[in-house]
């Protein structure tokens, strides 16, 4: 299958999770946890394997390098609020608005992936190549998902 079709699914499922989140505020803390750290495990998961599959390859297109870098600085930017959101666990304004701040950026960057970054790849890479990308990324998303449970 398509790596941008498995990514696009990916976001689409991110964008779900965050509405259930923002959904949640003002229920039972356990319900805002649940919810969040699906969020948290399934972008992880998908930001390291993208990261080590699809921007690992665009990276070296003169013609994508710079996306790709910008693409990755991002993901250490939601990596940096989600690492602060666990130092601050209690679900309040600070927790709440850190969150908003989060998903905002998210969606951004899914956006930007989407319209700028896949369609411009889609055009610079063989369809045999998107393929087993596809393949090569649900093999790395498996693993990652497997390793950061692990150390959950």
């Amino acid at each position: 299958m398509s790596i941008f079709t498995l990514l696009k699914d990916d976001h689409d499922s991110l964008r779900e999770r965050i509405t259930a989140v923002q959904r949640a505020k003002g229920q039972d803390r356990k319900v805002v946890a649940r919810h969040y750290d699906d969020l948290a495990l399934e972008l992880m998961v998908h930001h390291e394997a993208e990261q080590h599959v699809l921007f690992a390859h665009l990276a070296r297109l003169e013609s994508l390098g710079d996306q790709a870098l910008h693409a990755v600085e991002e993901h250490g930017e939601h990596r940096k609020l989600i690492e602060m959101m666990q130092e601050t666990p209690s679900f309040g304004d600070e927790w709440w608005n850190s969150f908003d701040e989060l998903a905002h950026d998210i969606l951004h960057h899914l956006d930007e992936e989407e319209e700028d970054i896949f369609p411009l790849a889609e055009k610079n890479l063989h369809s045999k190549t998107i393929e087993e990308l596809g393949q090569a990324y649900g093999a790395s998303k498996g693993g990652h998902k497997t390793q950061m449970q692990r150390s959950a």
